[in-house]
């Protein structure tokens, strides 16, 4: 039976999700929810997730809603080898401890930073920025000896991490100060179907841009 991923093509959670899937050529069956005709709160839909929230995954009768808790168990259940999400403990720890960090502090801040931006139209907010830029900061400082945030092997940490850093594009922030992130990122998009998966973002994106335009280039 194909796995049911229910996302929304632009949101950084489900394109963390459906990264991973296609980085393991799992076979899933993409279900769109429209947030903006609200389709989550749909009774077919909080059903499945009562916090109507997306991703959701639905996989032979094991339901998941959270992303990073979808990406561990993808790797578990569907990759032949450990490389994305080691069994080691230790390395395992140091992977967790990322992920930690991306949910809780990193994509955290950039959301607070990017969405009154992209739903309010307000203008960017200083202190906000600074934390995002903070949080830059520590990262680049961590990558400048090493090929990924863990180490020498891609894991689903830097997946997670570089697509919550690929956001700041919505806004075009810049983050050309931060080499050694840009130097990551370029790895971590070179071993993905970055550009495949990320159709929707830019769509959204252009969207975005259209819509400043007609309010005079508002940002």
């Amino acid at each position: 039976m194909p796995i049911d991923l229910y996302l929304t093509p632009a949101s950084g959670p489900c394109r963390i999700v459906l990264m991973v899937l296609k980085k393991l050529n799992v076979k899933h069956n993409p279900k769109n929810i429209d947030l903006a005709k609200g389709e989550q709160m749909k009774p077919e839909f909080v059903a499945i997730n009562p916090f109507h929230k997306v991703p959701v995954l639905v996989d032979d009768g094991v339901t998941l809603r959270e992303s990073r808790t979808i990406i561990r168990y993808l790797v578990d259940k569907y990759a032949n080898d450990d490389k994305l999400y080691p069994k080691d403990f230790m390395k395992r720890v140091a992977v967790d401890q990322w992920l930690d960090f991306d949910l809780g502090s990193h994509s955290a801040a950039i959301g607070l930073l990017v969405y009154p931006i992209v739903f309010k139209g307000q203008a960017k907010d200083a202190e906000r920025e600074k934390v995002v830029n903070d949080n830059l900061t520590v990262l680049d400082g961590f990558l400048k000896n090493q090929n990924f945030v863990c180490g020498p092997e891609l894991t689903i940490a830097d997946i997670s991490i570089a697509l919550s850093t690929h956001f700041l594009e919505m806004i075009d922030h810049d983050i050309s100060a931060y080499k050694n992130i840009q130097a990551w990122m370029g790895r971590v998009k070179n071993e993905m179907p970055w550009d495949e998966v990320n159709k929707g973002f830019y769509v959204a994106k252009t969207m975005l841009e259209e819509w400043r335009k007609s309010r005079g280039g508002a940002k």
